[in-house]
């Protein structure tokens, strides 16, 4: 039975705790609730290779289903950056849809998002990290990221959208 504990069930999504630290004058924060979701998904939709197109609706269903969302916020409020991660906060874990504003880029704002999600005390110890990337392998691999060793094991599901 779900909820009960005779069953080892749980009463609903588990999520993560928030986690706040600054990098200079940007807060870095995994409280979901500040997200905002408009802006975010106008940056990955138009700008990022990988999810170019992408619907609100998918937007705002992959964040509320991520259960560490990060954020970069300049002084003012404004979200500047933003990452997420697919977890089950137990066994493996997705990072995905990184992504820094060009007016923040090169500030370290993506290495401190990034460091914000892995280092975060719910998924610290998941033993399976993973990731896509065509172009940020140097920044992943100071995370300890590393090209799959037997990628003939990995497989890939592609569905419609």
């Amino acid at each position: 039975m779900v909820g009960s504990t005779t069953h080892g069930g749980h009463d609903g999504p588990m999520s993560a705790r928030t986690i706040e630290t600054h990098h200079g004058d940007h807060l870095i924060s995994t409280d979901p609730a500040r997200v905002d979701v408009v802006a975010v998904r106008r940056w990955l939709s138009e700008e990022a290779y990988w999810a170019l197109g992408r619907t609100f609706e998918t937007q705002r269903r992959a964040i509320e289903h991520s259960a560490i969302v990060v954020g970069a916020y300049a002084a003012d409020g404004d979200q500047v950056g933003f990452a997420r991660m697919v977890t089950d906060l137990a066994t493996f874990a997705w990072l995905a849809d990184v992504y820094v504003i060009e007016e923040a880029r090169g500030t370290g704002l993506g290495a401190e998002m990034v460091a914000a999600i892995v280092e975060h005390p719910d998924v610290a110890t998941i033993k399976r990290h993973l990731l896509a990337t065509a172009d940020a392998h140097v920044l992943y691999a100071r995370f300890g990221y590393e090209p799959l060793s037997e990628p003939e094991r990995w497989m890939i599901r592609l569905g419609p959208t």
